[in-house]
């Protein structure tokens, strides 16, 4: 299993298998090697590339899920209690609808 470009919110995740235990919810980062403090432009390319990081492992499918509606509301800008609850009720809604699509 690998789904990708899952958009909740403001971001974008994967849910992937690790191995035959593990299944990982990633989020979409941009990287930009020009702010690195490494960054030579005569050696690298400052070229923005986009790569899956910060990967959080679960033992099932349903976990993988619950994490990333909490992963997704974590980064709400919500100012009150019922803003956030609307945007995690949107957020199980393009779950199902995305299951629904994939045919789960």
């Amino acid at each position: 299993m690998n789904i990708e470009g899952i958009k909740l919110g403001k971001q974008t995740y994967r849910i992937r298998n690790h191995d035959a235990l593990n299944i990982v919810v990633e989020r979409l980062v941009e990287i930009d090697p020009t702010k690195s403090p490494a960054f030579d432009p005569d050696k690298h390319d400052g070229a923005i590339r986009y790569e899956y990081r910060e990967p959080k492992y679960h033992s099932s499918v349903e976990s993988a899920l619950a994490s990333l509606i909490g992963r997704a509301a974590g980064d709400s800008n919500a100012r009150t209690l019922s803003e956030l609850l609307g945007e995690i009720k949107q957020f199980k809604r393009e779950i199902r609808r995305l299951m629904s699509v994939e045919g789960i």
